[in-house]
């Protein structure tokens, strides 16, 4: 452990929690079309989601891609319209609700 440690192999430990059981009932997959010249304006107002669980720069279609974990139908609603779709350099947002998840054995 400690060789992967000073490797930077490991880089530090995480609790895992289940959605669900703690209040966040409601999952969704937010794909975003972003103004490029915005990206770093844009990062800066999703780190301050609280239900923003992980985000992703990609390439493609969309150039954003977000998971979201909301307490319910209309908390979820509330953020992706109240509050994401108003974010600076949101062009388009397309939504994909989660009905099962789970993780791969990496």
């Amino acid at each position: 452990m400690n060789r992967l440690h000073s490797l930077g192999v490991i880089t530090g430990y995480r609790a895992v929690v289940d959605p669900s059981l703690s209040g966040r009932k409601e999952s969704a997959y937010v794909f975003l079309k972003a103004r490029q010249s915005s990206w770093r304006e844009l990062k800066a107002a999703l780190l301050e989601l609280e239900e923003l669980e992980h985000y992703a720069l990609v390439g493609g279609e969309f150039d954003v891609v977000l998971l979201i974990r909301a307490a319910d139908s209309a908390d979820l609603r509330r953020i992706l319209f109240d509050r994401i779709q108003a974010m600076p350099g949101v062009v388009d947002a397309r939504t994909s609700i989660i009905f099962e998840d789970g993780e791969g054995p990496l």
